[in-house]
């Protein structure tokens, strides 16, 4: 599945593909990237996260570490 994010210090907000990125509101966090999400798995059972594209609407990309930080973050959940 595709979807929108927006990365804050606080870790990943994901957001349907249908909204703008700039109508998420993050009221005490500056965004640092944006762009589009997919969450895949491998043959293995691995799931895979890429992290591609740009957010017009903040005038943000994403970035490269995106992906390691969606996993940090849903290792987290886990716990």
């Amino acid at each position: 599945m595709i979807f929108k994010y927006v990365m804050i210090a606080n870790g990943p907000v994901i957001i349907s593909p249908s909204i703008s990125h700039a109508r998420v509101e993050i009221k005490e966090y500056v965004p640092l990237s944006a762009g589009f999400v997919e969450f895949k798995v491998s043959e293995l059972g691995k799931i895979i996260v890429l992290c591609y594209g740009e957010s017009d609407s903040l005038g943000l990309k994403s970035d490269p570490s995106d992906a390691e930080k969606f996993m940090v973050w849903g290792n987290i959940l886990k716990h």
